[in-house]
């Protein structure tokens, strides 16, 4: 928040879009405010490229055994055939993982004549209602507490000029958001059940990797999230019926006055979580400590309330909330999810313009 509370407000250099209606306006812009529409064949090689690449990381790393797993604590034994994990023996650690987690939120959260019926649940619907209850306290808690303290602590200072979005429009925001999470929380429940299949290349035990291969895997994980995320988000973009079929739920807020923390999450179910889907579809390809995926993908909560309070922190090359309010009202730049790096390759990038 620091890094939030030191910037100015962003103005952005591509302003409010031409087919901008106000905050609370028709998201039917012209034509002018999308990108390149993309030919079904392309976004299918595109697709098929970055596919290949990614089974290219797992039968370098899962494959080859000099640069497979070691022993670990659980004792994991180096690398398996194309298909299964190599880190089957963690399989016992993900259920007893989850079953703590389980444990932990809801057996703090809900009411203990509650707990009895809920425990006779499959695992599955068990860390559903935990994602559940866990994605709505995120949400709220940091969300309010980021808007309690930029606009009422620190407003006078953020917002000299005005500028806070009213008490209707943030309340919206939080009704589309609410009625999201129940969906954006099966991807989490379905990614971990899934990994106690043993069917992704993900593992429990944080030791069969030295920390400097950790760290290589994560570059390389989160290079193929930020791409992937990059791609999701432009397509819903310049594909006309996924635009107006989805995201045009989240481009109502069109007007840098309009955007608030809250307007993080508030996104049609499945755009939101088209969004997510490539963390999830990354277990299957390049190893990734369990609770380290888990813990980004709940992290992603708090970043998407940072990129919309529209105070510009001034953090390049990371995409900040400066960054994100020129996608919001220009509708066809910064796309990007944590860094500015993949609008830079494709050329869609635009610089917040800011004072000296």
């Amino acid at each position: 928040m620091a890094a939030r509370v030191a910037g100015a407000r962003a103005a952005g250099a591509g302003g409010r879009g031409a087919g901008g209606k106000g905050a609370r306006g028709d998201a039917g812009y012209a034509d002018a405010q999308f990108g390149e529409a993309f030919s079904a064949g392309r976004v299918a090689a595109g697709a098929a490229a970055t596919l290949a690449l990614m089974l290219l990381v797992r039968v370098l790393v899962c494959e080859v055994p000099a640069l497979g797993p070691g022993p670990g604590r659980a004792g994991a034994g180096g690398a398996r055939p194309l298909g299964s994990a190599p880190h089957g023996v963690d399989l016992a650690q993900f259920v007893a993982e989850a079953e703590w987690k389980n444990d932990l939120v809801l057996g703090a959260t809900l009411p203990e004549t509650w707990r009895a019926a809920v425990g006779t649940w499959p695992r599955l619907l068990r860390s559903w209602l935990r994602n559940f209850i866990g994605g709505n306290l995120l949400y709220l808690s940091c969300g309010g507490l980021w808007m309690y303290y930029a606009y009422f602590v620190w407003g006078r200072d953020l917002f000299p000029k005005g500028g806070i979005p009213s008490v209707a429009q943030v309340r919206q925001q939080v009704h589309v958001s609410l009625w999201a999470i129940p969906i954006y929380s099966l991807l989490p429940s379905l990614a971990e059940h899934v990994v106690e299949k043993g069917w992704t290349v993900a593992y429990a035990d944080l030791t069969v990797y030295s920390p400097l291969a950790y760290l290589a895997l994560f570059a390389v994980y989160m290079a193929f999230v930020e791409w992937c995320v990059y791609w999701m988000h432009r397509l819903l973009h310049d594909i006309r019926p996924a635009y107006f079929a989805l995201h045009v739920t989240h481009h109502i807020y069109n007007d840098n006055n309009a955007l608030s923390p809250m307007a993080g999450l508030a996104f049609d179910p499945i755009d939101g979580v088209m969004q997510g889907f490539p963390y999830a579809l990354l277990l299957f390809f390049v190893p990734m400590h369990m609770m380290t995926f888990e813990m980004l993908f709940f992290a992603t909560c708090i970043w998407t309330t940072n990129i919309h309070d529209c105070l510009d922190g001034r953090c390049d090359p990371i995409m900040g909330a400066a960054y994100h309010t020129i996608h919001h009202t220009s509708y066809k730049f910064n796309y990007g999810h944590y860094f500015i790096y993949c609008d830079q390759i494709m050329g869609t990038l635009k610089v917040p313009k800011r004072e000296p």
